[in-house]
């Protein structure tokens, strides 16, 4: 009952505000597809990782209420979100092309990725200096991973390897050029 009072809360707050906001400021009604993200915060992230690592470890009574319990919300979530549309007459379009330069778009996508890992990793309660380290590694590695599949240059699963495999490789290259530079700094007057 919850989740369904959350979820119709959360797509009607948004579908106000949306309306208000072409009525103030005449924005385009394509933002429609915002309501999908109103109720994120209902996705039991949680449940969803713990239920795959005690099935891992062979702990199936507790796997399998976790993933039940994930998948329950996530049906529930879906209904809802879907019967709220109906209702709102929310019908979200394909998202617009950008029209700006290949360099801005690089640089919004880096400062966005950063920001999206570093309030993650502070909603985690990590220091301020642990959370901006996974920062810069996130949207190095999230940045890459989505030039390539624009640039559709590769395999569609490559990206998605480089993306997973990066995180793991990349604090060792930043050690590395820190020593580096510590030890070339040491020597400046």
């Amino acid at each position: 009952m919850n989740i369904a009072v959350s979820i119709s809360a959360s797509c009607l707050i948004y579908a106000l505000l949306l309306k208000l906001a072409i009525l103030m400021f005449n924005i385009p009604s394509v933002h429609e597809a915002g309501y999908i993200c109103s109720m994120l915060f209902i996705i039991p992230g949680f449940p969803f990782i713990t239920s795959g690592i005690d099935l891992a470890k062979l702990d199936l009574r507790s796997g399998i209420e976790r993933l039940t319990y994930s998948i329950i919300i996530v049906l529930v979530a879906t209904v809802f979100a879907w019967i709220m549309a109906l209702l709102l007459h929310l019908q979200p379009e394909e998202f617009t092309t950008l029209h700006i330069g290949k360099m801005l778009h690089l640089i919004l996508r880096l400062i966005a990725s950063f920001c999206g890992v570093f309030g993650f990793s502070i909603m985690f309660n990590s220091s301020v200096p642990m959370a901006a380290m996974a920062a810069l590694i996130g949207c190095i590695a999230n940045t890459l991973r989505l030039e390539l599949v624009d640039l559709q240059a590769c395999l569609p699963l490559l990206p998605h390897l480089l993306v997973l495999l990066l995180p793991d490789y990349l604090p060792h290259l930043l050690k590395i050029i820190m020593d580096i530079l510590e030890y070339h700094l040491q020597f400046l007057p």
